[in-house]
Formats: C-alpha cells, structure tokens, sequence
C-alpha cells in the first residue's frame, strides 16, 4: 500500500492536471491510461520534490526482484502491487529524462522493467495496454539516447552504464519489436522524431560495432600470446589488450567505490568474454529492428549506410575475411571459442539474414552502399560466405538461396559500378573532403565554407554536433544546400554510368 501510495504521489506531482482525479478513480489505468511519456514540461510540483523520494522507490523495487526465491521467480509483492501504476511509474522513469537526470536511477529502472515483463501477470499488459503501446518504445529509445549525454568517465559510459543500463533495454526492446502494435508505434516514431530515432539507431551501430572490434581484438591479442608461450595466458595484461590502452583504475569504480571491471582489465579473457557478450547483444537487436521493421533502416539513408558499411561488411570481414583464422587456436583440434563468448556461427547467420531482410525492402539502395563500401568489401568474402552457410547448414535453404541471390547481384553490380568510375576522371570538387567519395547531395558547412556530402556531416553531427574543421556548433538545420553543384553531380554520374544515392 505504502509503494502505491507513494507512485501515485509522485505521479500526480508530474501530471497535477490529474491529481483531483486520483480520489474518485477505481484504477490507476483511468487516471494516466491516457498520459504521454515524457510531460510536456516540468511542473512546479514535481520540481519541488525531493529526489531521494523517486530514488528510494526504484532501489525498493531493486530489492524486490534481487531478493526473489529463485533465478525464474519473482517476488510475491510485484502481485500486490497495483499493476498499472507500476508500469506508468516505470515507463515514466525511463522517458522523461527532465525529471530524471540520474542514470543510474533510469538504469535500475530499466532492470526492474525488464524483469516485470517477462512476469504473465504483466507481459500481458505491457504488450496490449494503449498506454505502453503509445509510450514503451519512445521511451526505450530516449532512455538508451540519454546514456551517451552523461557526465561521466569514459570507461563508466562505454562499461558500466551500458552493460546495466542499454542491455536489459535492448532485451525490451526486441521483444517488443516481436509485437505488431509496438512494431508500428516504431514506424510513428521513426517518422515523428526522425532525429531521436536517427541518435538511437546510429548510437546502438557504433556500440554493436565497437563491441564487436574490442572483443576480436582482444582475441587476436589472445592468440597472438598463445602462439608466442604455446599456452593459455594467465590472468595478466591491460584493459583492452586488443587496443592496448591505458586506463585509469579509479575512473572503474561504481558510486559505492566498488571496481567493477577489475577482473576485466587484468585478465584478457574475461575481458574478451565481457566484449563479446555485449556485442552479440547488441547485433542480435539490430537483426530484430532488420527483420521486423526494415522500412525504419532502409528509409534513413545515414543509418542504412553506417548499418551496412560500419558494421556488416566490416563483421563479415573479419569472420571470415583473408585474416578470419588468426581467430583460431593454435591447436586445430581445440574448439574454445564459447569460452569467449564467442559464437561465429551466430553472427555470420545475423549477418546474412540482415543483408536480406534489408534488401528485400530496398534491393539497389543496399546493393549500392555495400558495394561503394572501398575498405571492407570484397567479393570473395562474400563467396566465402555462402561456402560456410551452405557447407554448415546455419540457416535455411530458402534464405541460403535469397543471400545467395543477392550476392550474385551484389557482385556483378558493384563490378559495374567499378569499371564505370575507373573509366572516367571524377573532379575534385565533386569528392566528400573527407571521404573522397562523389557526393549525391553536397551541403555548405557555414562557419567553415567547407562543403560535404550530406550523409557525411549528419552522420557526423549525430555523433559531436560540430563542423569536423573548426569544432563550432553544428546543427542539421544549419547545412545550407548546394543545388547547382548537385544536378552537376548527377548530370555527370548519368552520363558516364556511374550509380549515385537520389536521396
């Protein structure tokens, strides 16, 4: 009764348009059934409230779910909790980051979301009710957006908060991805906030790609030892053997003073493992947003790009790549690599299935940036590819017959699109200074006169929100087209055959 109590106060303090209701509602659903996540504002009531009220609560409902009786077992208490306001509360808590600025409270509240959902009593609801229907998604994406935007250490934001707080998110999310009601709020929302959706998916790219490099590094360093002593190494060595950082030791401990990654920064194959995981995780809910929602990819030409390039083709190239068997251990006979959480088998079927899912809504625009793609891709690998699929039977014949379709495509495409470029001198002024590739739709960068590709400088935004050449304050608003350079662009990529974005 107490945390019932206690949930409404705080939530009429956040909607005091809905305070007088409170008293003759039968339920919590009638009263803030029909809110928005996040208010519109921050009202003077719900300003004037103590944090340590709204940080109590969640560490309460942490308490509750760690002192459950076993690992598949909640406690008793979340059935007499009334459940709807539970939901808004935590919902809430996730999305409105006016309101909640720690997150580390936002983290906890991600957990204890996590773990109500998987509970009969609440998956239901989760999945039908209008108010998470409307509001779960949003505020999953604004929940995982806010974590880059903390002030804190560089090893607590790429570390801590992201294992604690994107992952059980991204568990959520997926499963929500599964549902046709929430797949289609996805849509609105890709739609509405098109900038919000562009942070969330090109920040869960950079995380999913940076996992995935630090935990093949890490294991290349791993074998490169074994080779070298002819053993396993001991637990010795340096956070990110792969990278060969230094690290301050300090910047590990948790707000109780506690290092959470000790064991991580001196043994290299936890630190592998603790990479690996994070990085199968987080392919895993792009594979989903690939299947489920491929529309939201394909239709931003910046995601689609750093989705395909940065990620895919550079995954695919170091599975099975001309460097894929420094991966393996030095005796052939010795399959270790689940004990690095490593699982290639895995990750070459999420890969293959993404190439199709996305090419199935939008075959030459994926045909295209996988193709234009200079530093990863290569034709044999994707031969190769198909050889492994094929030989090890990781995925249907059907799909085993769409990948090997689009590759054959693929292939004979961006060998086309080769042979017309190298048959003509493209101009400088026509080349991103950046990339030194041909721009489709050049901007002017105002403070620096400088002018780049579009997809260039926005993918660059989302990052830093600055002009690369001066570091002044940059927005999307501020590009200012360059027309007549752009139907130059394309008059002359018409004329000589040459493939170029239309977006």
């Amino acid at each position: 009764h107490m945390l019932n109590l206690t949930m409404a106060f705080v939530l009429s303090a956040a909607y005091p348009e809905k305070a007088a209701e409170i008293k003759e509602a039968k339920s919590a659903s009638q009263v803030f059934g029909t809110v928005s996540i996040p208010p519109e504002k921050v009202s003077p009531e719900f300003a004037a409230l103590p944090s340590c009220i709204i940080d109590d609560l969640v560490e309460l409902l942490e308490y509750l779910h760690n002192t459950r009786a076993g690992p598949d077992q909640e406690s008793d208490l979340f059935d007499r909790i009334d459940r709807d306001l539970l939901i808004v509360m935590l919902v809430f808590v996730l999305g409105s980051g006016d309101h909640i600025r720690n997150p580390s409270v936002r983290g906890k509240a991600t957990t204890i979301m996590t773990a109500v959902a998987k509970m009969k009593n609440y998956s239901q609801r989760i999945e039908k009710w209008d108010f998470c229907v409307r509001n779960m998604i949003p505020s999953c994406v604004r929940v995982f957006t806010a974590v880059e935007k903390t002030k804190q250490s560089y090893y607590d934001i790429r570390m801590h908060l992201k294992y604690q707080l994107r992952m059980p998110i991204m568990e959520l999310f997926e499963k929500l991805m599964e549902l046709s009601e929430h797949k289609n709020c996805l849509k609105r929302f890709a739609e509405a906030e098109s900038e919000d959706f562009l942070k969330f998916t090109n920040l869960m790219i950079n995380d999913a790609t940076y996992q995935l490099e630090e935990g093949l590094d890490t294991l290349l360093e791993v074998r490169k030892r074994e080779r070298e002593v002819g053993e396993q190494p001991e637990e010795s060595g340096a956070a990110g053997v792969g990278v060969n950082r230094e690290v301050d030791e300090s910047e590990d401990m948790n707000a109780d003073g506690q290092d959470m990654f000790r064991r991580s920064r001196h043994d290299p194959k936890e630190h592998c493992r603790t990479y690996m995981k994070m990085g199968h995780r987080t392919l895993r809910t792009l594979w989903s947003m690939s299947r489920e929602a491929p529309q939201v990819v394909t239709g931003a030409p910046i995601v689609l790009q750093q989705m395909l390039q940065n990620c895919l083709n550079a995954c695919l190239d170091r599975l099975v790549g001309p460097k894929c068997l420094e991966l393996k251990a030095k005796n052939a006979q010795r399959q270790d690599f689940e004990a690095y959480e490593f699982h290639p088998k895995k990750l070459l079927t999420f890969l293959a299935e993404m190439y199709v899912a996305l090419a199935r809504e939008d075959r030459d625009k994926v045909v295209h940036i996988v193709g234009e793609d200079t530093r990863n891709y290569k034709p044999q690998t994707f031969r190769k590819a198909i050889k492994i699929l094929a030989r090890e039977n990781f995925i249907p014949a059907a799909a085993l017959d769409d990948f090997r379709a689009f590759v054959d495509y693929l292939i004979q495409s961006a060998s086309a699109q080769q042979a017309a470029m190298d048959a003509v001198e493209i101009p400088d002024e026509y080349l991103d200074p950046i990339m030194a590739e041909i721009m489709s739709d050049p901007v002017l960068l105002p403070t620096s006169k400088n002018i780049m590709d579009r997809k260039v400088i926005e993918r660059q935004i989302m990052s830093t929100d600055e002009d690369p050449f001066n570091r002044q304050p940059l927005k999307k608003s501020d590009l200012i087209p360059q027309d007549d350079l752009r139907k130059e662009i394309h008059e002359f990529c018409a004329k000589h055959n040459i493939k170029i974005d239309d977006d």
